[in-house]
């Protein structure tokens, strides 16, 4: 219920949903970079994978030579050949 009423007021408002709806926003850039909005955290880092607590659910990024090179409270951009993207529920 209270998820529909969210979709209504972003639409009426003409507020993104992924802020109404506390969901990340992610945007691709070819294989190569990542930028991952309105996430809660890091929960693992490495060159092969990198892990992001979007907070319903982790985003798990691997691939060869990842680096995160910028993070601000909000948003998160990620160099490297990502590979593969999962979602963990």
């Amino acid at each position: 219920m209270a998820k529909k009423i969210k979709e209504k007021i972003s639409t009426v408002l003409s507020i993104p949903q992924e802020i109404v709806m506390d969901v990340p926003r992610i945007v691709f850039d070819s294989n190569t970079k990542v930028y991952i909005e309105n996430f809660k955290g890091i929960s693992e880092y490495s060159g092969e994978s990198i892990k992001i607590n979007a907070g319903r659910y982790i985003i798990s990024l691997s691939g060869e030579g990842m680096e995160i090179k910028s993070m601000t409270g909000e948003e998160v951009m990620i160099e490297g050949l990502i590979k593969a993207v999962n979602f963990c529920f």
